[in-house]
């Protein structure tokens, strides 16, 4: 068995939050949203789409 390194729960959240929000402060919202909305759409299908795994 493999042990690996695990960070507290939200600690990415708690990062990248407000450098997101600063680096895009002067972009539309309505830009943002689409944009967003157009990375995770093929990323969903992707998940979808994967085979399950079995073990």
């Amino acid at each position: 068995m493999t042990t690996t390194a695990t960070r507290p729960k939200g600690f990415d959240d708690r990062i990248s939050a407000p450098i997101v929000t600063l680096a895009t402060a002067r972009i539309d919202r309505r830009l943002m949203l689409c944009a967003v909305m157009l990375l995770l759409a093929p990323a969903n299908f992707l998940a979808a789409a994967a085979p399950t795994r079995t073990e």
